[in-house]
């Protein structure tokens, strides 16, 4: 009697863990497209990087890239244009070779594969940049509009970005030339969804 009383919590306590496995299994999600194909994005703000005070603000904003049917990550190269920082006006934004990378599954995205050190912004006179890093904060996915029509909302209210000032030279600008810094911000808000009117989503 005693024996099968053990078999009996024993069985009991195998039932509990597969429970748990299976909590854990159904809370993960992953990014989706009803089909395969170039991302088509959609700003629904001014994108601004906050530097010590001073502000980056973009007007015109494009994540390229590819989605997947099913996938826990998203990969998107940033393109900036139409940008005021520093009080001046048509600031040159530099991202080549960077990309974001988000995850479904996390409150944080990447910088990564940047050339030239990382994200620049600004002229010769007052030059920052952004180098590859991990764990930005403050990132959150949200599913607008419904099915069949859901595209994939992306926001970004992160507090920890590490820039550098490559340059401090021009009349006017704010920043000290040399100085690195781990506190900056990223405020931005765009909708991503595939080429050809295809459903993007998170579940």
């Amino acid at each position: 009697m005693k024996h099968l009383r053990t078999l009996g919590l024993t069985a009991m306590a195998v039932l509990a863990l597969t429970a748990i496995v299976d909590v854990s299994s159904a809370s993960a999600k992953n990014f989706h497209s009803t089909n395969a194909g170039k991302i088509v994005s959609e700003i629904k703000n001014t994108h601004t990087f906050g530097l010590t005070g001073s502000t980056v603000n973009c007007n015109t904003i494009a994540f390229n890239g590819n989605a997947n049917t099913n996938s826990e990550t998203m990969v998107v190269h940033p393109e900036y244009s139409n940008c005021k920082a520093f009080g001046f006006l048509n600031t040159t934004v530099n991202t080549a070779g960077c990309n974001y990378r988000f995850n479904a599954n996390l409150n944080t995205f990447d910088l990564e594969g940047c050339t030239g050190g990382g994200i620049n912004f600004g002229s010769s006179g007052c030059s920052v940049f952004y180098p590859n890093q991990t764990g930005i904060n403050g990132v959150t996915y949200t599913n607008t509009n419904t099915a069949p029509n859901r595209t994939l909302d992306i926001k970004t209210a992160s507090t920890n970005l590490k820039f550098n000032v490559t340059s401090a030279n021009m009349f006017g600008c704010p920043l000290t030339e040399g100085g690195k810094h781990n506190n900056a911000t990223y405020n931005g808000d765009t909708g991503v969804m595939v080429e050809g009117s295809a459903e993007t989503w998170i579940e």
